[in-house]
């Protein structure tokens, strides 16, 4: 079994609003995850596949500091390997603070931190923040091998204004001595919407998620990583799920997806996103004539295939609200 991971949202509710975001807005929260469900989850999967690997995201998982610390003791105690988090650092408006709060991580279990940082976040928290947190990084020894940031772009060498001012961003990161690891941005969720029609230059898909994404979670050999919120959803992409925990345990969700996927994972495996979109048309969809790449091609054919299979193209959060765009992929 290929299985080592779960990347857990503690929760969908953010403290931003960026525009690229994987996940829409919802007028009503779906909760947050409890450390007793975390717990029972990563246990079900001990006789199984035990989990080795364990990130804390949401949303903005500081917005529920004392659940990301216990839930990172937690991940300790069952013997993870690799326990980290992510963060925008909305919170850390003095070195003090993010020293206190990432010596409390720290002392619980975890290995490293993301820090997120580009044009977007950058509009809503001061990039002062993000230095008192780097400098907190290197102080607790939490950078592990990793850049300090993930700085999403539409592409690096599209000329856009959030690309500049990325750049800028860049640099002042690079100026106070630490890396910064610049990656395009992900065109499905609310990245959808960013994505220039001049871009588009993709007719026909030709690769397989394997084979375009190195953190590729679609794989022949079944997921790596599977990515969950409290919905309960066991996603292999963003939108793309297994099945809901509430149906059936994790365990036999990651087999069925080794052994018997469901049709939106096997269309996947056999035929890549040109599989969906052929899927797609044969309902009615009207393909535009280019895309981005296979990532923006799929999206797009997903979002019209879930009024067809929802069950298996969930959460609602990664996709838009069908009372307000057109169905037009």
């Amino acid at each position: 079994m290929r299985f080592r991971g779960i990347i857990f949202n503690l929760t969908y509710d953010c403290s931003l609003n960026c525009p690229h975001c994987f996940y829409y807005p919802q007028k009503r929260s779906r909760g947050v995850f409890t450390l007793s469900r975390l717990h029972e989850i990563v246990h079900s999967m001990s006789a199984t596949a035990p989990v080795q690997e364990l990130h804390f995201t949401g949303g903005e998982p500081f917005l529920h500091f004392d659940l990301l610390r216990d839930a990172i003791a937690m991940a300790k105690d069952i013997g993870a390997r690799r326990i980290t988090c992510s963060t925008s650092c909305y919170w850390a408006k003095d070195v003090q603070t993010a020293r206190a709060r990432f010596s409390e991580l720290k002392a619980a279990g975890l290995d490293w931190f993301l820090i997120s940082a580009d044009a977007f976040h950058q509009d809503q928290v001061p990039l002062e923040y993000v230095k008192n947190a780097a400098q907190v990084r290197v102080e607790l020894g939490l950078q592990g091998n990793d850049d300090l940031s993930v700085v999403v772009m539409i592409d690096p060498d599209y000329e856009h204004p959030f690309n500049t001012r990325t750049r800028e961003i860049v640099e002042q990161i690079r100026s106070w001595g630490h890396g910064a690891s610049m990656h395009n941005s992900m065109p499905y969720g609310r990245g959808h919407d960013l994505v220039p029609e001049a871009f588009c230059k993709m007719h026909r898909g030709k690769l397989k998620c394997w084979e375009f994404l190195n953190m590729s979670f679609v794989h022949p050999d079944g997921p790596r990583t599977i990515i969950m919120g409290p919905d309960e959803n066991a996603m292999v992409c963003y939108g793309v799920s297994l099945g809901n925990l509430r149906d059936k345990p994790l365990p036999q969700l990651v087999r069925e997806a080794e052994e018997n996927p469901n049709p939106i994972i096997k269309t996947l495996l056999e035929k890549g996103a040109e599989g969906l979109a052929a899927r797609a048309v044969a309902k009615g969809w009207q393909r535009k004539e280019a895309y981005q790449n296979e990532c923006h091609l799929c999206y797009c054919a997903r979002d019209y295939l879930r009024q067809y299979e929802p069950d298996f193209l969930q959460p609602n959060e990664c996709y838009p609200s069908w009372t307000q765009l057109a169905r037009s992929g």
